[in-house]
């Protein structure tokens, strides 16, 4: 059973900033989230820092950082193909099972839907990531299933 969180805890956004670097090699080698990454190695720093620096470095890439006024929550990462987004996210341990997964992704889209026209949201999820496939399908995105991964896509427009 999900435990439910406190109304009152707004959530907010920002984009990612080299002080991220941190906060992000944390979330990125948690336990959990190796365990269902598509990459299960865990991450040496040095790799870490040249993927972020690449990443922030990029006008086709979007990073941003979710917090409340008191912690941060997770990320969501976007990466511009064409007229595809892929989206990835990740959502704290201890913010888990509390449906801060589905309000960041549902803020991303939002976001995303103001400042493109058209295209299209798409995220590949591994097939042992429940709580990621339930997300996904109560936020209407199409599935299809292929070489051990489920692909969920949106239309923007």
């Amino acid at each position: 059973m999900l435990k439910k969180r406190k109304k009152k805890d707004k959530i907010f956004f920002r984009h990612a900033q080299k002080k991220d670097i941190k906060l992000l090699f944390k979330w990125a080698n948690d336990y959990s989230v190796r365990k269902i990454s598509l990459k299960a190695n865990k991450i040496s720093i040095f790799e870490h820092k040249k993927w972020f620096d690449k990443k922030l470095n990029n006008h086709r890439c979007k990073i941003l950082i979710f917090y409340t006024k008191k912690n941060y929550i997770g990320q969501v990462r976007l990466d511009k193909m064409k007229k595809r987004n892929l989206i990835t996210y990740s959502v704290d341990k201890k913010y888990r099972g509390k449906g801060y997964g589905k309000e960041i992704l549902k803020k991303t889209i939002n976001l995303i839907k103001r400042q493109i026209k058209s295209g299209e949201i798409f995220a590949k999820v591994v097939k042992n990531n429940i709580a990621s496939i339930k997300i996904f399908e109560a936020l209407s995105f199409e599935c299809y299933y292929r070489n051990k991964f489920y692909y969920y896509k949106k239309k923007l427009n």
